[in-house]
């Protein structure tokens, strides 16, 4: 169980810092688009949400991990059972 824990910090982590420097960008874009100035405080305020967004993601990353570990096989056997590849009857 602990390694599940580590790799899910670690997988939660590393998608914490994409989606961190994607939250970064966005809420300077969403500034300058209204236009308001690009000012320190602005700047700061954003690498909070940022800093916010790798903390939640690196919390997380482990339940969200084995959630998809669990929901991706049965998606899948559910997509081969409707499409009827899953079990061919010859009579």
């Amino acid at each position: 169980m602990s390694i599940v824990l580590a790799i899910g910090t670690a997988v939660g982590f590393v998608f914490g810092v994409v989606h961190a420097w994607g939250v970064y960008r966005q809420r300077l874009r969403e500034a300058a688009g209204v236009g308001v100035s690009i000012t320190p405080g602005l700047r700061l305020r954003s690498a909070y949400s940022a800093l916010w967004t790798v903390g939640l993601w690196t919390l997380f990353g482990s339940y969200v991990l084995v959630l998809w570990l669990v929901s991706v096989p049965l998606w899948l056997g559910s997509r081969v059972a409707r499409s009827g590849r899953l079990v061919t009857v010859e009579a």
